[in-house]
């Protein structure tokens, strides 16, 4: 890659994060966590279930965007793997994933622990959960950050136990021919195992590929974008209406991987056609890790919560409208409260976002 190349593909790459992250954040959103078969017909309680089913579908492809990314930039500017340049990895992610990820994990504890403690003793039903207080004081502090209790931060950890495993990553995808054999059988086994950690294994990898060979990620999504145009829709059409079917949980890595080609496409689109827009939403990449970490400590409840109690109707429509909303407020709440902090505790602010604020 040449200097403008590597400078267009930061701005595409740059311009992703923050929409994946709304992506992630709607995937939270939802109230009905289990999916079903929905049949292909019209009423409005079917609209509802496809909308959470497409909010839902929503969080692996965020995932995969993000994995895709970390493993690329982890290994880009490796030449060759030593035990220095381990330990130095080592050192460097103490500060960007290790001890943002502790802090976020100790505020969500604190945070819920006072919530429900003072609901509790004042008799406040909507701040007292006791299933949730159940879960704050089940585990020990040790269990909490592994868990973690910040749920969403289960992304950050499989980050840091993928850098204390890099050496393992880079002997397989250092070679070309052994990387491609390797990547061909982590997708390949990838059927049989549909959990997140499985897709963030083949993502991470893929990007750890080509980032270590130096190859561009839009070159590699441009070369097969048109298969990524046609079958890209797949992913959410079998989220949507088969989400609770073995066989298409079985075909989501497939489906998702050419999802995620249609969208680096896209990005590459509007960067040549729109760059300022390309520039403006690379802008937001900052706050992603502030905003991604902080919008299940309490925000998505508190919003929706508040949706629910104000809202005049108690049917389906409320909770399309309520889904909706939130889906729109807690993005832009949680980016107001990052530029808050940014602005009153800008050394916070940079502690919380892993020195990428």
């Amino acid at each position: 890659m040449n200097k403008e190349e590597a400078q267009r593909q930061s701005i595409v790459i740059n311009s992703l994060r923050f929409p994946a992250t709304v992506l992630m954040i709607a995937s939270h959103c939802v109230i009905t966590l289990k999916t079903e078969t929905i049949p292909h017909t019209f009423s409005i309680d079917n609209i509802f279930l496809m909308l959470e089913h497409l909010c839902l579908s929503f969080g692996p492809i965020s995932v995969s965007v993000f994995a895709l990314i970390t493993g690329y930039f982890f290994f880009f500017k490796t030449q060759s793997y030593s035990l220095h340049t381990y330990k130095n990895d080592l050192s460097k992610r103490i500060k960007t994933l290790l001890i943002p990820y502790l802090l976020w994990n100790i505020i969500a504890l604190v945070l819920l622990y006072g919530k429900n403690y003072i609901g509790s003793k004042i008799h406040l039903s909507f701040a007292y959960n006791e299933h949730e207080m159940a879960f704050v004081t089940g585990h020990n502090f040790f269990e909490h950050m592994i868990l973690p209790v910040n749920g969403p931060l289960w992304y950050v950890r499989e980050c840091i136990y993928f850098t204390v495993l890099s050496p393992i990553v880079y002997f397989f995808v250092h070679k070309k021919t052994l990387g491609k054999l390797f990547l061909l059988l982590l997708f390949l086994v990838s059927y049989f195992f549909v959990f997140r950690v499985a897709h963030f294994t083949c993502f991470f990898a893929l990007g750890a590929y080509l980032g270590l060979h130096k190859e561009s990620i839009l070159d590699f999504a441009k070369k097969i974008r048109i298969w990524g145009y046609a079958l890209g829709w797949i992913y959410p059409y079998l989220r949507i209406f088969y989400g609770s079917e073995e066989w298409a949980e079985n075909l989501r890595i497939y489906t998702l991987f050419f999802c995620i080609i249609a969208i680096i496409n896209i990005g590459s689109f509007i960067y040549d056609k729109q760059k300022n827009l390309s520039i403006y939403l690379a802008s937001f990449a900052p706050s992603v890790f502030f905003v991604y970490s902080l919008h299940m400590v309490l925000i998505v409840n508190l919003v929706r919560g508040t949706l629910y109690a104000i809202l005049p109707w108690d049917n389906t429509i409320e909770k399309i409208v309520a889904l909706l909303a939130t889906t729109i407020i807690v993005p832009i709440l949680c980016y107001y409260i990052y530029r808050a902090v940014a602005r009153l505790f800008p050394r916070l602010s940079t502690i919380l976002s892993g020195g990428r604020g």
